[in-house]
């Protein structure tokens, strides 16, 4: 089959068998595609001798960006049609993302050149016109002829030179001393919080309400995709889709708002939860009287065991497994912290929050200078 005919072939098959599956997860499609087309996964792609398919799960109509595809790798599939779906609640979205097609990376591209390929694609860098031709399933014969003519190396040239010319759309920002102080006082506010009747009272609540979903946790812990998985746990919690900024859910204790953010790990498999933009929480505890605070979900289906707990961002132990990375973040930014380390102590049984205001405050003044 030709690269032309199967591209017409896998579009037509993902188009009709989105609509007669509207509420079939990502995974289902995944299996449906590559046993209907013998493709084999590399990675986050689909492969066959003729295309490459990458399919996306949002779980908001909105355009939202979501990571596609390393650059390293789009390269080695240019010379066949890259296909990208992005399934939601409306259906789904079909783009070509060969590289005549993608304006720039936007993930982890610090430090590349034509010769340090880093970094992935987003959807957001994929054009949603080319040429005068909307990107869309009814123009991909078209836009691939259109692309087998374009030079690669001129292509990559441009996207790396679109990459290194990106700039944040704001300058970073910079606490005044007022807030600085505010920001610092932090771990000190959560000291006094994590003593309060209050707040143990909304741990427990949250455990309560899981509890009483868990064969719904226990359902959404079986899903393979590790995103799908965490918005659907997140749903469970919040009773809406995921949010884009910081904390899923706030609680007030006392004068004091809690953003709270939802972190599941299955306890039987090796990963650890994602964390938390630092511009973000800056910004956030520099209004004063607000404090971070994730909600970590642990579940093990075979062993029928469901762990919650409420944990300040300044509690040691999650310090310790606390890491600045800023590969995952835009230019001009602080970057995130991720959770490395060790979260065993979590899932313990007599496990105590325990604030430490003087690593606390060293972990900040640590994340203003980063």
């Amino acid at each position: 089959m030709s690269a032309g005919r199967g591209l017409a072939a896998v579009y037509t098959f993902l188009l009709a068998w989105v609509r007669e599956h509207r509420d079939a997860d990502k995974q289902a499609l995944l299996d449906a595609l590559a046993a209907a087309f013998g493709l084999v996964p590399d990675g986050a792609l689909l492969v066959g001798d003729d295309l490459a398919v990458r399919i996306n799960r949002s779980s908001s109509t909105a355009d939202v960006s979501n990571t596609v595809v390393a650059l390293r790798k789009l390269l080695v599939y240019d010379d066949r049609p890259v296909v990208v779906c992005t399934l939601s609640p409306a259906g789904a979205v079909l783009r070509l993302a060969n590289s005549s097609f993608v304006a720039k990376v936007s993930h982890s591209s610090h430090g590349l050149t034509e010769q340090h390929l880093v970094g992935s694609i987003n959807s957001g860098d994929v054009l949603r016109s080319f040429e005068g031709l909307p990107n869309a399933p009814e123009y991909f014969a078209e836009l691939w002829r259109r692309h087998r003519a374009m030079d690669q190396r001129a292509n990559l040239g441009r996207i790396v030179a679109a990459t290194r010319a990106n700039r944040g759309r704001n300058p970073l920002w910079s606490p005044d001393d007022a807030r600085r102080r505010t920001i610092l006082a932090a771990p000190a506010l959560a000291a006094r919080v994590s003593t309060m009747p209050e707040y143990a009272a909304q741990a427990a609540r949250f455990a309560a309400a899981l509890h009483r979903q868990k064969q719904a946790v226990f359902a959404a812990a079986a899903v393979p995709d590790g995103k799908s998985r965490g918005d659907a746990i997140e749903r469970l919690v919040t009773g809406k889709a995921c949010r884009q900024g910081l904390g899923d859910v706030t609680i007030e204790v006392a004068t004091v708002v809690v953003a709270v953010d939802v972190k599941s790990k299955r306890l039987d498999w090796r990963s650890a939860p994602k964390g938390y933009s630092i511009d973000k929480l800056l910004r956030f505890l520099a209004d004063g009287n607000r404090l971070l605070a994730m909600l970590f979900v642990g579940v093990d289906p075979h062993r029928d065991r469901l762990v919650t707990r409420l944990c300040s961002i300044f509690d040691r132990r999650l310090l310790r497994a606390s890491r600045i990375e800023k590969r995952w973040s835009g230019r001009d930014r602080r970057g995130t912290v991720q959770f490395r380390g060790d979260l065993e102590p979590l899932w313990a049984d007599d496990f105590c929050e325990c604030i430490d205001t003087t690593a606390g405050r060293a972990f900040l003044l640590q994340l203003l200078d980063s």
